[in-house]
């Protein structure tokens, strides 16, 4: 099941546990690799909420690059943040981020 409510996907996975997808805009990349071989990048979305992610800089992990829109997944099994291969310790940021800052990160795709 699929519906869209506000840029979130809800949709069930399986063993009913629901899900939803929400669109964040990568605002930086840290462009040095730390010791565990991962940059460091900073999630942005729409409504402010932001995230801190590690990413491993070795292929095949899929590498982001700063302006791109990504869709990270919610819920399932744990109920919390669901990332990609090589997408690591997942931080959230608070609080969120400021208006002026959502309006450089986003700008006309807002």
């Amino acid at each position: 099941m699929y519906i869209t409510e506000d840029a979130k996907q809800i949709f069930v996975e399986p063993k009913y546990h629901a899900c939803y997808s929400k669109a964040f805009k990568v605002a930086s990349v840290s462009s040095n690799i730390g010791s565990f071989g991962h940059r460091g990048v900073i999630l942005i979305a729409r409504d402010g909420e932001a995230w801190e992610i590690g990413i491993s800089a070795s292929p095949p992990t899929k590498q982001l690059v700063k302006g791109q829109i990504v869709n990270i997944r919610f819920g399932g099994w744990g109920g919390g943040i669901v990332l990609e291969s090589g997408w690591e310790v997942p931080r959230k940021l608070t609080p969120n981020a400021s208006q002026g800052v959502i309006a450089e990160i986003w700008g006309a795709d807002l």
